[in-house]
């Protein structure tokens, strides 16, 4: 058995509860314990950056019924320090931890259901304070990317349409909020479909430019928004999927080169794998449906035992479970159940210990007292394939999308952010890295 659930085996399997499911396919992943930090109340997103420049991640989380959000730094030699809160506008659903302004440290912005977008600025310490508000009428998620390439990063928003009576009455909106001259200012919208509540941000057709997908609640749909090239995009591409998807998450789950998407659906407590043919056709067959607890509300996307494929953990408000759906090497998920808080609201994957695995955090609601939780990840980690020189973007292809990638970041490198493509390391892009990525050119080995 895959970990593909029929309906006949749903209610047994569920039944488990909190014990480990072993995978056919080897020994089960293993998590600690969780741990819980508290927040204030209904923490309902969580993020993890290094805000304090001690080489640390930590941690923050959006608190809806509190209109704030909690900055939780990592003390050396693990755990939390107490939680920082900050306020911000009526209602924040989820937080991002960015670097907004260009100096270098991780700032914050949050989605908030009174109708803006909140940034804080990190004093570079830290320590966070109140830089611009942005409306935008009722938010419902939000991301960050660098949209139009000019390297800046800039923040997509989905959000509702001011003349809808309802959330799912009507098509809803998405709209990019660009860093300009160190001021904010919203382009677009452009129309998605009805009352988004999850997105992913990733290159879906190859072309080294960042897209997005949104799951569409009341639309029972996706919406995938192509990068139009100039940092807009192109009129939505509608992929159908299942009743209320709540959530998504973008990776390669069969290792062909391009990214599929993860979804999770409220009504049937399932996740369903589309798979991208590569120019953006998302597909999904039932063999890739599989069975989750109840009302899954958050999921992630990482590498969970070190073998070089991606594995996914799916957290829910309606059980105290994560489900972990292990990656055989050829998309073929197998299904494993682990403890966690009630609440669990969102999830990330995220090396909070820097030892070289990816851990997970939930921000926990939906009781009095809110909270940010870690489960540690002590399973022994595999082997994954060696880098590959040139594959900037890790679909383990040297190709146009590579390519591309170069020439948007040609010249000097930013001091703030990561230059993946300067392969030779001298600080610059240039002829040599161009020529290293050319030789370089087809399937990793």
């Amino acid at each position: 058995m895959t970990g593909r659930l029929q309906p006949c085996l749903l209610a047994a399997a569920l039944a488990v509860g909190g014990s480990v499911q072993a995978s056919p396919n080897g020994p089960p992943l293993q998590f600690a314990d969780f741990t819980q930090y508290p927040t204030t109340n209904n923490s309902t997103g969580i993020d993890a950056a290094d805000f304090d420049g001690d080489g640390l991640l930590d941690l923050v989380t959006a608190n809806r019924d509190t209109n704030d959000v909690t900055v939780l730094l990592q003390r050396p030699g693990g755990g939390f320090e107490p939680g920082v809160h900050v306020p911000v506008g009526l209602f924040p659903r989820y937080v991002i931890a960015a670097d907004l302004d260009a100096d270098c440290d991780q700032d914050l912005a949050t989605v908030e259901g009174d109708g803006n977008v909140t940034i804080l600025r990190n004093t570079g310490d830290g320590t966070f304070v109140p830089h611009a508000v942005i409306p935008i009428f009722r938010g419902t998620w939000l991301d960050s990317a660098d949209f139009d390439l000019d390297g800046d990063i800039d923040i997509v928003v989905t959000h509702l349409d001011e003349d809808l009576k309802s959330p799912g009455s009507g098509s809803a909106k998405l709209t990019i909020i660009r860093s300009v001259g160190g001021s904010f200012v919203a382009s677009g919208p452009w129309t998605i479909g009805r009352w988004p509540r999850g997105g992913a941000v990733a290159d879906f057709n190859g072309d080294g430019w960042p897209d997005v997908a949104v799951a569409n609640l009341s639309s029972n749909a996706l919406s995938i928004m192509l990068n139009d090239q100039a940092g807009g995009f192109a009129p939505q591409i509608w992929v159908p999927t299942g009743a209320e998807p709540r959530y998504l998450t973008a990776t390669d789950v069969d290792g062909d080169g391009d990214t599929d998407l993860a979804v999770i659906h409220k009504l049937l407590d399932d996740m369903w794998i589309h798979r991208n043919d590569g120019t953006s056709t998302f597909t999904v067959d039932n063999e890739d449906k599989y069975a989750v607890h109840d009302n899954p509300h958050g999921i992630d996307a990482a590498d969970l035992d070190g073998d070089g494929d991606a594995d996914l953990a799916v957290c829910h408000v309606g059980d105290a479970f994560i489900d972990l759906m292990v990656n055989d090497g050829t998309g073929s998920l197998h299904t494993q159940t682990i403890p966690a808080a009630p609440g669990s609201a969102h999830v990330i994957a995220v090396d909070l210990e820097g030892d070289g695995d990816f851990d997970l955090a939930t921000a926990n609601g939906w009781a009095a007292q809110g909270h940010a939780t870690v489960l540690a990840n002590v399973t022994p980690q595999g082997i994954a394939p060696a880098a590959c020189v040139g594959d900037i973007n890790g679909n383990r292809m040297v190709d146009f999308g590579d390519l591309l990638l170069v020439l948007a970041r040609w010249g000097d490198c930013d001091q703030c952010v990561a230059c993946t493509a300067d392969l030779d390391g001298d600080g610059t892009v240039g002829f040599i890295d161009l020529l290293s990525l050319l030789a370089a050119w087809g399937p990793c080995q």
